[in-house]
């Protein structure tokens, strides 16, 4: 597939995550454009663009990477993108709790601090 439809595809679905702004490719785009590029077309374009499984899977699945990784920036990033394709508060909690069975309670604290945060700065309910 060309690099011209995976960088439209990537773009398209970043917008869908974060529509209000680039993501966290703006900093590899100041120091390294064609590094941006590459994320945007193979990881957004090609990877998160594979119709085998859909947006939402893709971004709980990757929320629960972040937060038993502890990547707590990306994990913040990419709670606001699963919010705004409509996952609800309730169905991050309960992957969280998830997440928390089988990497560890301890593991998550983090997690759920990060998505209080995130959720009070929208005013969403967690309950």
């Amino acid at each position: 597939m060309a690099d011209s439809v995976l960088r439209e595809r990537g773009l398209a679905i970043r917008k869908q995550l974060w529509p209000d702004r680039e993501g966290g490719i703006a900093h590899f785009r100041a120091l390294d454009p064609a590094f941006a590029d590459f994320i945007l077309e193979h990881g957004y374009g090609a990877i998160y663009g594979d119709p085998t499984l859909d947006l939402r899977t893709r971004s709980l699945l990757t929320c629960a990477a972040l937060a038993v990784l502890g990547r707590t920036h990306g994990l913040e990033s990419h709670l606001r993108g699963a919010l705004n394709i409509g996952i609800t508060a309730q169905e991050l909690i309960a992957m969280l709790k998830q997440m928390g069975l089988y990497a560890g309670f301890a593991t998550i604290n983090d997690a759920f601090r990060i998505l209080k945060v995130v959720l009070d700065e929208r005013n969403t309910p967690s309950a």
